[in-house]
């Protein structure tokens, strides 16, 4: 019998229900209960969007719940560390190597900056407070969790000289305007979003607390454009060699739906620059970590000009159009600054073979299979490099090197820039992606959607004529064509 013919009764519960426009089984080898994929009716998810404030308090609820639990801990006054950060890969905690070389490259930017007066923006226990208070006059640290909260204060009655530190137990929407600041701090904090527009609030509020002068740091920002192939490689990880694509495939749309972080691309950033007339940088995660957190994020810099400051720009670079001209021009520096584009990101460079080598595979393909291929495809090429060999090629020629972000890079891709001083926010760049931001309300309507109708279906039919999983997707041209074909079901 045919996965359709075996899910009639299914398909036509499924067609029948007023939330669901379309159904469709994608290929199956057979061997396990098929899936089914079924697209929302607009009018139905255009009225469950609808409601964004309601679905955002929901989402902050969550999190504020999920860190309560992950913050408590039995000392009455533990010291910051790298609790609850966990890899998506192994489930188990990122090492203690990996959090340090993380901590201390997002403490490097920090203190380039100015920070007499800092507000934080979800601080957590104070692994940042630790580091930028004891060099500041006045810092404002608040979180959404209470629990973290009482374990920073805790921590903090046993440093006398951390007693201008103020905490605020508040969620960040509700932090900044009315305090001024030198420095505001948003690191490994906006992922918890619910959308762009509260992303967009908070940052307001932050622009509203800004000195002339003064900076927005935005650290740890997971990389839109990288996202399909992150999802990919996390499902490809956790995969049996005997696994075949068809279930792979499965298992990446039920990630994909499982995503309730925010994941921006730089162009939200410089599109929030440009309206402000401000400096910005987004720039890749320094290091040579090889976790999640350096390979796939991105730190922000926001810069508000002093009022009567007279605007420096940096000299336009010349540019190198491939690496083997920087290596040649690395060999004997000439005039700066330079810059390489669109430069792919060995880092992640198998990850991104496999999300298209997933989305080309026969359905019957195995993973032992698909994983020969992505490691052959791996080695084939040189237009690629490791943005940690690009820094360290600058620094052994005494020359500061910025491996930047920019809107609207593909797959990851990357520019390089070499100067003679240190790189520095500029003009915003335009030229962004038409959608800027990941929807993880959209996602949590579907998400609850597909265990809603799931749900019904096991309480009309049997087992044997149950679909193994009901995955959404929010846009028709899905069921056109391969749906495997690029993993953005709905960005």
């Amino acid at each position: 019998m045919t996965a359709t013919g075996q899910l009639a009764d299914s398909l036509r519960i499924l067609r029948g229900d007023p939330r669901v426009g379309a159904v469709s089984v994608p290929p199956a080898n057979g061997a396990s209960p098929p899936a089914v994929v079924v697209i929302p009716d607009e009018g139905w998810l255009r009225g469950q969007v609808a409601d964004a404030a309601t679905l955002a308090r929901r989402a902050l609820r969550g999190w504020e719940t999920t860190y309560d639990l992950a913050y408590r801990k039995p000392d009455a006054a533990p010291r910051p560390d790298f609790v609850s950060w966990t890899s998506s890969f192994t489930r188990e905690p990122i090492s203690q190597a990996d959090m340090e070389d993380w901590l201390a490259a997002t403490v490097r930017r920090l203190r380039a900056l100015g920070h007499r007066r800092v507000l934080e923006i979800g601080c957590g226990t104070g692994l940042i407070v630790e580091a930028i208070a004891p060099f500041s006059e006045a810092y404002r640290a608040a979180d959404l969790s209470g629990v973290a909260i009482r374990q920073l204060r805790a921590w903090l009655g046993t440093r006398d000289d951390l007693a201008h530190v103020e905490t605020v137990h508040a969620p960040a929407h509700e932090v900044g305007a009315a305090w001024s600041a030198d420095l505001v701090i948003l690191n490994s904090v906006v992922q918890y979003f619910p959308d762009a527009a509260y992303l967009r609030q908070v940052l307001d509020n932050a622009w509203g607390a800004l000195r002339p002068g003064g900076h927005i740091f935005i650290g740890d920002v997971r990389l839109l454009s990288t996202l399909p192939s992150f999802i990919t490689a996390v499902a490809l990880a956790r995969s049996a060699e005997a696994c075949d694509v068809a279930a792979l495939r499965r298992s990446i749309h039920a990630a994909w739906l499982a995503q309730s972080e925010l994941v921006i691309d730089p162009g939200f950033f410089h599109g929030f620059a440009m309206e402000h007339h401000a400096r910005v940088s987004t720039r890749l995660k320094s290091g040579r970590s090889a976790s999640e957190m350096t390979r796939y994020r991105y730190d922000v810099v926001i810069g508000k000009t002093e009022e009567d400051d007279i605007e420096i720009e940096m000299d336009k670079p010349i540019e190198i159009e491939t690496l083997a001209g920087l290596r040649a021009w690395l060999a004997a520096p000439g005039p700066v600054p330079v810059v390489v584009r669109g430069i792919a990101n060995k880092r992640i460079r198998s990850d991104v073979i496999a999300q298209h080598l997933v989305g080309e595979a026969a359905a019957d393909t195995i993973v032992a299979t698909l994983r020969g291929r992505i490691e052959a495809a791996d080695g084939i090429g040189d237009d690629v490099a490791d943005p940690a060999d690009l820094e360290a090629m600058a620094a052994a020629r005494n020359l500061h090197c910025a491996i930047l972000a920019p809107p609207g890079a593909i797959d990851g891709r990357y520019d390089a820039w070499f100067g003679r001083s240190a790189y520095r926010a500029g003009a915003a760049m335009g030229g962004g992606p038409a959608t800027d931001a990941s929807q993880p309300l959209l996602l949590q309507v579907l998400r609850r959607l597909g265990a809603d109708l799931l749900d019904g279906l096991s309480r009309a039919l049997p087992a044997p004529a149950l679909p193994s999983s009901i995955l959404p997707v929010a846009r028709a041209a899905r069921l056109d064509g391969p749906l495997y074909e690029v993993f953005n079901f709905s960005l």
